[in-house]
C-alpha cells in the first residue's frame, strides 16, 4: 500500500468509513492537490487503480484547466462544476464535481473532498431536447 494512503487512512479510520459507503465517487486531496485516497467507487467509475492515483495531481482525469477547482481559499466553502471526466480506457463522459474543504482537529483546512455524480444521462436527453427543439 502506498505511504501516503496508509497515513491517511490511519489518521481518517471513521471517515473512510462513512465514504466507502457514499454511492457516489470521492477523492481526498491535500492542500498541494495531490490524491491521498480514492474511494472504490471512484476506482470503478474511472478505471484507474488506487495505486495509479495516490499522489498524483488528477491531470490524467480532468481536462486541462479544471483541476484548480480543490483549490479553496481558507475559510471558503464548496464549489460545484460539470466537466466531462477521462476514464483509463479514454472515454470521456459528464461528471458533477463537487469540491468540499475539510480541517484537522485544530480546525486547520488541510485538503479538500471532491465528489463525481454522473450526469451522463442527463446531459443526453439535453442534447436529445435540443435535437427535438431545432426541428428537421
Amino acid at each position: 500500500m502506498h505511504s501516503l494512503t496508509k497515513d491517511f487512512i490511519q489518521g481518517n479510520m471513521r471517515l473512510l468509513a462513512m465514504v466507502n459507503e457514499l454511492s457516489e465517487s470521492l477523492i481526498v486531496v491535500d492542500r498541494e492537490g495531490r490524491i491521498r485516497y480514492a474511494n472504490p467507487q471512484f476506482t470503478k467509475m474511472t478505471g484507474y487503480e488506487l495505486d495509479q492515483l495516490i499522489g498524483s495531481f488528477g491531470q490524467e482525469f480532468l481536462p486541462k484547466g479544471c483541476w484548480p477547482l480543490h483549490n479553496t481559499a481558507p475559510g471558503e466553502g464548496s464549489k460545484s462544476d460539470e466537466m466531462r471526466l477521462a476514464c483509463k480506457d479514454g472515454s470521456r463522459f459528464w461528471v458533477t464535481v463537487s469540491s468540499t474543504p475539510y480541517s484537522n482537529k485544530e480546525d486547520k483546512e488541510v485538503g479538500t473532498l471532491i465528489t463525481f455524480t454522473s450526469i451522463n444521462e442527463r446531459k443526453q436527453m439535453e442534447e436529445n431536447v435540443k435535437l427535438f427543439l431545432r426541428g428537421p
